[in-house]
């Protein structure tokens, strides 16, 4: 089976395909053109009701395996959750992003429609809001998460998504860069909070520019120099180690206990 075929096949109360009337309709609600690979998923089932009365039978060769067994992938929401969530948090939520999917404890997954990141899927968690980008693009978000169809991308550790970038990827070097860079050159204030753009930004960088991250460690805004850590450290990146070592002893709050992790990580 093809991505959206194994998405599919998965145990939801799949509705009737989304009609061409709905689609205009939501796309002037959304205040969007339609993204091809949206519009597709809508074009075979105007989102799904949960699961399925009978996920359970359908899913029996698992839960034989482990009873505890629960199928983790987000649910694509139908056109109007997806219309009445962007009324809703329009005032709160990146003006770039859309959302489509939700795992029904208030988590949901968007796609940048506008500007340099269109294509890009974030996973936005309600007790850590960051809209950053997590997936190059949604077949990216799709094939990674039914694959792992029992790990929760929201929370479980050992989901891994595409950014950041963990270790060389030559394919997406550029790419990468070049979506970083357009977001580096937009924030204007680097020590006014962790801006979007600057969380953005560090998130997309490519292993073969984590020199660009190093300064962000000394960084007296203690968020931006704890996400520079927790890049940096997972990357296992030795230019950066000394003054990891150094965050870890003298930084404050959450940047010292980042640099801290990262380094237990690093040695285990």
């Amino acid at each position: 089976m093809n991505t959206l075929e194994t998405y599919f096949a998965l145990p939801f109360a799949w509705n009737l395909p989304a009609t061409e009337e709905e689609l205009q309709a939501a796309a002037r609600t959304l205040e969007i053109t339609w993204p091809p690979e949206v519009e597709v998923l809508y074009r075979q089932h105007n989102g799904a009701n949960g699961l399925a009365d009978d996920w359970e039978e359908q899913w029996a060769e698992r839960l034989n395996e482990n009873e505890d067994t629960y199928p983790q992938v987000p649910r694509l929401m139908t056109l109007p959750e997806a219309e009445e969530f962007h009324e809703d948090s329009r005032e709160i939520m990146n003006s770039e992003v859309r959302f489509f999917w939700t795992d029904d404890n208030s988590n949901y997954v968007g796609v940048y429609v506008f500007g340099a990141l269109a294509g890009c899927v974030c996973l936005f968690r309600h007790d850590e809001p960051d809209s950053s980008p997590r997936f190059r693009s949604i077949h990216e978000f799709l094939t990674i998460t039914t694959s792992n169809p029992l790990l929760d991308p929201f929370h479980d550790e050992e989901f891994t998504t595409t950014y950041p970038v963990l270790r060389s990827d030559k394919a997406y070097v550029e790419g990468d860069w070049n979506k970083a860079e357009a977001c580096f050159a937009l924030v204007t204030d680097h020590n006014d909070g962790e801006s979007q753009l600057l969380a953005s930004a560090m998130i997309l960088t490519p292993y073969e520019r984590s020199d660009a991250l190093i300064p962000y460690l000394g960084s007296p805004d203690f968020f931006v120099a704890a996400r520079a850590a927790r890049i940096l450290g997972a990357r296992r990146y030795a230019p950066a180690k000394p003054l990891l070592q150094q965050l870890a002893q003298n930084g404050v709050s959450n940047a010292r206990s980042a640099a801290q992790i990262a380094l237990r990580n690093w040695d285990f």
